[in-house]
């Protein structure tokens, strides 16, 4: 049984959530086999493990029949039995959770059974509900602007049918506001969503469907129209869709640091008015914006690391679990590393290496040590740490083979460098796990700190003019420090002619 889908289901439940199935399989509603009842008491003394040699299929049918010859078929429809009740609870229990659909669904029973009153009383408390949960942002802009634009329909029907009112018109308007802002956000999401995979995965694909649909109906003025409606009806709504608004206008014109900057400052000043999850959702639209933007004077670095403290200052720099995941915390610590931000880097861990999964603190910990180590220029001890990470993320890999050649280059170890150089693009050309994005980037890199390193042994100003030039236009996320690394070379050039 130990391999079986009803111990994996099981496995995943709290303690609580143990009691309430208990209850959930004894309610005759639901389960009316007592065996199948004796089944799961049996099983629940194993809880949360289930990993005992008693939970083995001749041994539990010893329990469950004492006197009986083990049967198979009767076995199995037992087991299957008790995995469609622990299925049906998690339905049950997700079901539940979603107060605000429990309550829609609750209108709707009531509309279908003609019990006009309580229909009419209930609409008004969960349409309360609703803008209560919206106002303290308990819920995204999507998710409310879904809602009310079902729930007014659904009135508008119930009106028709049987409560005609001078005021029904106002309802169907409603019903209709609310949908096309839902249409509008869910648009301009799946929009950024898009562009960012055919950044990583197909860079040649320039539009797709949904770009052209916004961009037809942004050059007739029909999302500022609605912008304009919107704030007659609601400020906070107002607020939010011109937020996504903004971030579809950054994305889609990334030769302009303006609208860039225009949707930046809209996260800034007007955060509060956004829910955490269209936080979440907005800030990582900021975030593919920068990384699209052709601004060659920008250093997007140190504006990603800021990007990252204004997350810290809204707090949503946390899962929705509570929890830090272990990417975003990798990229955090690299981004502040190429700003050489120690003081951040430092804090930053003890604030939040806690907050992270257990599994993967004390890699992180070094990884982030590694890199504390680097921004305050003790290389060796960065070396040192790099060689105590016990690799289990690509990202952590490349990540920290890419500071270990730039620990090389500080030291000037040459010989060193040189070596893992060439390990490095054997790794990057066998690596069949990442995008050709991701191999490109690697290994423009890898290839622009060769030809440093090579300035570096050997001065030549015509060549780093060169590659000062083809690294300013270039898309390396550690431009500013190869850009930082050529000024000091032209620097000790200049002092010896």
């Amino acid at each position: 049984m130990h391999s079986s889908s009803l111990i994996q289901i099981l496995k995943t439940f709290t303690t609580e959530e143990l009691k309430r199935f208990d209850d959930f399989v004894s309610s005759s509603f639901f389960n009316r086999k007592s065996y199948v009842t004796a089944l799961y008491k049996h099983i629940k003394k194993f809880a949360p493990e289930f990993i005992s040699p008693k939970l083995e299929r001749e041994k539990v049918w010893k329990e469950l029949y004492p006197y009986k010859n083990y049967n198979y078929g009767i076995f199995k429809n037992l087991v299957f039995d008790l995995t469609k009740l622990a299925e049906n609870f998690l339905k049950v229990e997700y079901y539940l959770k979603d107060e605000l659909q429990t309550g829609y669904n609750f209108l709707d029973v009531l509309n279908e059974r003609e019990l006009v009153k309580l229909f009419k009383t209930n609409f008004n408390v969960i349409e309360r509900s609703v803008n209560d949960s919206y106002k303290s942002k308990k819920i995204p802009a999507e998710n409310y602007f879904d809602f009310m634009s079902r729930l007014y329909l659904l009135k508008f029907g119930f009106s028709a049918e049987y409560d005609v009112h001078p005021k029904m018109n106002e309802e169907l308007d409603s019903h209709f506001n609310f949908l096309i802002s839902n249409f509008i956000v869910l648009l301009i999401k799946a929009n950024n969503n898009s562009h960012s995979f055919y950044s990583d995965h197909n860079p040649e694909r320039k539009t797709n469907p949904l770009s052209s649909f916004l961009e037809k109906a942004d050059s007739h003025n029909m999302i500022e129209e609605l912008l304009e409606l919107m704030k007659t009806k609601s400020l906070t709504l107002y607020r939010v869709l011109n937020a996504y608004y903004k971030s579809y206008l950054s994305s889609i014109d990334k030769d302009s640091f303006k609208k860039y900057w225009e949707f930046k400052k809209t996260l800034e000043v007007e955060s509060g008015s956004f829910s955490k999850s269209d936080k979440y959702i907005l800030y990582a639209c900021l975030c593919e914006c920068l990384s699209n933007l052709n601004d060659v004077e920008l250093n997007k670095n140190s504006e990603l690391l800021d990007i990252y403290k204004m997350q810290i200052r809204d707090n949503v720099i946390l899962n929705e679990d509570g929890f830090l995941g272990t990417v975003p915390f990798i990229s955090i610590v690299q981004t502040a590393c190429i700003a050489g931000d120690a003081d951040f880097i430092e804090n930053f861990t003890k604030k939040f290496i806690a907050k992270v999964h257990s599994e993967a603190r004390d890699n992180l910990e070094k990884f982030s040590n590694a890199h504390l180590y680097f921004a305050k220029k003790e290389f060796e001890k960065s070396l040192e740490q790099i060689l105590l990470v016990d690799y289990d993320l690509f990202t952590m890999k490349y990540y920290l083979k890419n500071l270990q050649m730039m620990n090389y280059y500080e030291l000037n170890d040459y010989e060193s460098f040189l070596s893992f150089y060439d390990s490095f693009k054997h790794f990057i050309s066998r690596n069949k796990s990442i995008t050709q994005k991701w191999k490109d980037g690697q290994t423009l890199f890898g290839n622009f700190l060769y030809r440093l390193f090579k300035l570096k042994q050997k001065p030549d100003l015509f060549e780093s003019e060169r590659l000062s030039k083809e690294v300013k236009f270039s898309k390396s996320n550690k431009k500013q420090w190869l850009l930082s690394k050529l000024s000091e070379f032209k620097g000790q050039s200049g002092s010896k002619k």
